[in-house]
């Protein structure tokens, strides 16, 4: 069993965490400056790389300190994901109902109304980015991501717990039903289990774990301030591309995407042994209020376009303008209702989690046969 993270560490990821939430500014931003800034850089795909190579990192850790069998492996996973996707999936679809009559020119995604049993099964199986198709389910943009996540799961679950000819099967059928997109992000999402298991060597000095953990986060910013939005896709990722005929998408800017991982890395990694720099996160109360906070931000990543967007076409066309106070109101009731939903399905993960155990327990001969060496 692996030790636990230290406690200056854990907080810190929280703390990571709860800034790459933030990023639901940049879906509507409050002022006008803000919205300036959210154009000329596209903090949101930043916002999504660092949560891969978050997942990647706490997923490997979960898996080598607590979950060491693909029953509770699985059920982890799907109590965390399945209730939360596709109560948000749900959700996307009873407001755009309401939202396409009041404001139809907020739901450019509308068309999937003609089509709701296939739109939702697609999205409830996780198969909106497989190959080249790319499904926002009812207008849920941020969901694609969690599409990504899922099937990066399901990859990592095959490598680390099945053995023998059923693992080379079942990652050539994994790829061949995810597609060329999974292939390319895959590797940001797998950065972050390498970054763990290296995080229990110490590599370097203090100084030098100093320098590391500042450097890429200057880098990061003289890269950005001196260099046009999605500057990668030019120079990759339309190239590719144009090789098919078909479009990336969320995969689309994976050049930039590649070197923002290996940043992010290298300072993960720096923190991991940096105690001293982050000492003020020890104490009792900040921790508290990071770790509260950070509780919420699966939810509010999921949850809150739809619910931007619904609160937007209630409000009329007041809300298109800069207009504090109803952009302030619509972020309020945004975030109460991200709230209660947190506490009707991501605070319940204990609940699924047994549910999905009693489940899954059914199968573990199956689960035993994949784990054998012995080619049939």
């Amino acid at each position: 069993m692996k030790p636990p993270f230290p406690n200056h560490f854990s907080v810190y990821l929280d703390l990571i965490r709860v800034i790459a939430a933030v990023v639901v500014l940049s879906h509507y931003p409050i002022a006008s400056w803000q919205g300036d800034i959210t154009n000329r850089f596209n903090i949101a795909y930043d916002a999504v790389i660092v949560f891969f190579v978050l997942s990647g990192y706490v997923i490997t850790y979960a898996t080598a300190e607590r979950e060491s069998n693909p029953v509770s492996f699985i059920s982890s996973r799907a109590a965390r994901i399945l209730p939360t996707g596709m109560a948000s999936v749900i959700l996307s679809l009873l407001l755009m109902l309401l939202g396409a009559w009041l404001r139809p020119d907020l739901y450019p995604d509308a068309f999937q109304l003609d089509s709701i049993l296939l739109h939702a099964a697609m999205s409830f199986m996780f198969l909106g980015e497989v190959w080249w198709l790319h499904i926002t389910p009812f207008g849920n943009g941020p969901y694609w991501s969690l599409t990504f996540e899922v099937w990066c799961y399901v990859f990592f679950g095959i490598i680390y717990f099945c053995r023998g000819w059923y693992r080379t099967s079942s990652v050539v059928l994994l790829l061949l039903i995810a597609g060329p997109k999974l292939l390319i992000l895959l590797p940001i999402w797998l950065a972050g289990s390498i970054c763990y298991h290296l995080s229990n060597r110490r590599l370097a000095s203090s100084n030098v774990m100093t320098l590391a953990f500042f450097a890429p986060a200057i880098t990061y910013l003289l890269i950005q301030l001196n260099s046009p939005r999605d500057w990668s896709y030019y120079y990759i990722g339309s190239q590719l591309e144009s090789l098919r005929g078909e479009g990336l998408e969320g995969a689309a800017n994976f050049g930039w995407g590649y070197i923002l991982t290996i940043l992010f890395s290298i300072h993960l990694y720096a923190a991991y042994h940096s105690p001293r720099l982050l000492s003020t996160l020890n104490t009792e109360r900040v921790a508290h209020t990071i770790n509260l906070l950070a509780s919420y931000t699966f939810s509010l990543y999921i949850f809150h376009y739809p619910l931007i967007i619904f609160f937007r076409a209630i409000a009329g066309r007041s809300s298109d303008g800069y207009d504090l106070t109803s952009r302030a109101i619509v972020y309020i009731l945004m975030l109460a209702t991200v709230w209660l939903l947190a506490h009707a399905f991501e605070f319940r993960k204990s609940f699924y989690r047994r549910a999905f155990t009693r489940m899954l327990t059914k199968f573990r001969g199956v689960f035993r046969l994949s784990q054998s060496p012995q080619s049939p």
